[in-house]
């Protein structure tokens, strides 16, 4: 099985309007710009103003609770990506533990944990993070998708050039495109959700200026089995009023340093 080409040709259904967006995939045209990136401009909009930052956890960690995090998302890009190359292949779920497991057993990475807390640490890896995360591959038509790839630069105001490289970007039946993002939070917040939506945007703003038509967004965390699609809002509204005010802001050194 092949994969499907991504028409980069069509256009966009919205930043008709917004004079000051620009796609651009040429490098030598934004040298002289201000490159933030997604993840830390989705710090710091407004529409965070407000939102829940408490978390419910699940797990006992304390402080390895971040460690556990970082190793699950590196655990989840090389799984996904492993989906992803294997198109033409079904990978059955035990191939699929078979494989996590090798990975686990042999990886350094789990070294910064004490042997006892590595041992809990494997465990909810292999009881959720890994069947959750199968259940959510093998809904996904990966000869439909492409895989952690970056389609060029928005430039706002000939000022900010803006790239990123979403995990998934899947075209659906009716030709529209979702964005997909895996985050591997124990007790995702309501503004960790708003945060990584506001992330998937500015990453479906870059895909719409450059001709794609994006529909939605969609946050798959495995750790807590947790899925969430949010329709994409207007993306003139989104530029104007979230993300050219985090740029310019009062706390536009935090999206730079971030």
């Amino acid at each position: 099985m092949t994969r499907a080409p991504i028409n980069e040709t069509k256009k966009g259904e919205t930043l008709r309007n917004l004079f000051r967006a620009v796609f651009m995939q040429n490098t030598e045209g934004v040298k002289n710009m201000e490159t933030p990136r997604p993840s830390s401009i989705s710090k710091w909009l407004p529409n965070l103003v407000g939102l829940d930052n408490s978390h419910n956890r699940e797990y006992s960690l304390g402080r390895d609770a971040i460690n556990f995090g970082n190793y699950c998302d590196y655990l989840v890009e090389e799984l996904f990506i492993k989906f992803y190359q294997l198109t033409s292949q079904v990978m059955t779920r035990a191939d699929f533990m078979s494989f996590a497991q090798e990975i686990i057993d042999t990886d350094h990475r789990l070294n910064v944990f004490s042997h006892r807390r590595r041992l809990l640490v494997k465990s909810l890896i292999i009881t959720h993070l890994l069947p959750n995360l199968y259940d959510f591959l093998s809904s996904i038509d990966f000869s439909q998708a492409r895989a952690e790839r970056e389609y060029g630069y928005l430039v706002l105001d000939n000022k900010y050039a803006i790239k990123g490289k979403p995990d998934l970007i899947v075209r659906n039946q009716d030709g529209s495109y979702s964005i997909l993002d895996f985050k591997c939070y124990d007790g995702m917040s309501d503004r960790e959700r708003q945060m990584a939506h506001n992330q998937m945007t500015i990453y479906a703003s870059i895909l719409v200026a450059g001709g794609l038509n994006v529909k939605d967004t969609t946050i798959l965390n495995p750790l807590e089995n947790f899925k969430e699609t949010r329709e994409l809002v207007d993306l003139d509204t989104f530029i104007a009023e979230q993300v050219l005010p985090a740029l310019e802001g009062d706390r536009q050194d935090k999206v730079f340093e971030s």
